[in-house]
């Protein structure tokens, strides 16, 4: 099996809004205002969706992303993704 790039995008976030410490970590709420999709088979544009970030007491951020995008044929599409983003 192998993997093929479909496309990528370009998002534009909200101001985070903090929605406070819990007992794993402190969670940040970052909405999606807009965006573009590129690529050879798949674009379009953002339509909404946010990314919900954890920043645990390990240094780790680790990040729930759910997004909904309008194709250029009008179809529709939903993204979700989640994962280690890095050390904060």
């Amino acid at each position: 099996m192998q993997l093929v790039h479909e496309f990528t995008f370009n998002a534009t976030l909200a101001e985070g809004l903090p929605v406070g410490p819990g007992p794993i970590g402190t969670r940040n709420y970052l909405g999606v205002t807009g965006g573009q999709v590129i690529g050879d088979r798949v674009r379009g544009e953002l339509l909404s969706g946010g990314e919900w970030a954890l920043f645990g007491p390990d240094g780790f951020v680790r990040v729930d992303v759910r997004l909904q995008i309008r194709t250029h044929d009008d179809a529709y599409l939903y993204v979700q993704y989640s994962g280690p983003a890095g050390r904060n």
